[in-house]
């Protein structure tokens, strides 16, 4: 369990300058220790602040598909479910030789991510 804003910054590094997705401020993240997803998104805030809609998914997908990678080198972004709203769950987006692919998993999926794969995480910043 993370305990202070110098144990965050030993697991993630920023990859991105702020990224603008309609009026959010958006970063990428990239994960430097080996994580299960609630790892990755325990930043020491509400993991509400940390979630996205769908169409700033879909924006980032549009607009700064440089950072979308290939299959093992994921890129993940935490949302809540239309239909099951006391969950969390989390895209992994990546591209293949069929063009970009999306995974979903509910946030306590136990798979570990591992630091050479370099996951990436999306998170906003603040509302403009």
């Amino acid at each position: 369990m993370l305990k202070t804003f110098g144990d965050i910054v030993k697991r993630v590094r920023a990859v991105s300058p702020f990224l603008m997705l309609g009026r959010k401020c958006v970063r990428v993240l990239e994960i430097t220790k080996d994580s299960p997803l609630v790892e990755m998104f325990n930043l020491g805030v509400n993991p509400d602040r940390l979630c996205m809609e769908s169409r700033d998914i879909n924006d980032f997908q549009q607009r700064y598909d440089k950072y979308i990678r290939t299959n093992k080198y994921k890129l993940f972004f935490l949302f809540r479910h239309e239909l099951k709203k006391e969950e969390y769950f989390v895209v992994a987006m990546y591209e293949d030789s069929s063009g970009i692919c999306r995974d979903e998993f509910p946030l306590s999926h136990k798979e570990i991510f591992l630091a050479e794969h370099k996951p990436r995480i999306v998170i906003p910043i603040e509302e403009m």
